[in-house]
């Protein structure tokens, strides 16, 4: 049900000034949609200690990626691990590239239409 909704917020008519839309589903992930397709991104299980600036982990990785030419899958599922490696710290700036590189094998990027 929640994904449904999510996916009607971000449908062609809510996209027609943007590339990209991107709405968390927090925990259970992410949704993506680009150029016409959507994406469901989910998020590795990881305890959660603070997830203050997680969205900024995600969209930061998620904008460096694309800015690198890195291809859609990968900049969403490189997000989504930098952003479940984030929640893992006390504070709302750190993350660890060489954890997240072994979260986003956790990472499962599915193309939904």
């Amino acid at each position: 049900m929640r994904i449904t909704s999510t996916l009607l917020c971000i449908s062609e008519s809510c996209l027609k000034k943007v590339d990209y839309g991107i709405v968390s589903l927090g925990k259970d992930g992410s949704i993506c949609s680009h150029a016409g397709e959507v994406y469901q991104v989910s998020t590795p299980t990881v305890e959660l200690v603070n997830d203050t600036g997680v969205g900024d982990c995600f969209v930061g990785t998620f904008l460096a990626s694309l800015s690198l030419c890195k291809p859609l899958t990968e900049c969403l599922s490189l997000a989504s691990a930098c952003a479940a490696d984030h929640v893992q710290y006390n504070d709302s700036t750190t993350f660890n590239i060489k954890d997240a590189r072994k979260l986003q094998k956790e990472v499962t990027v599915k193309k939904l239409s």
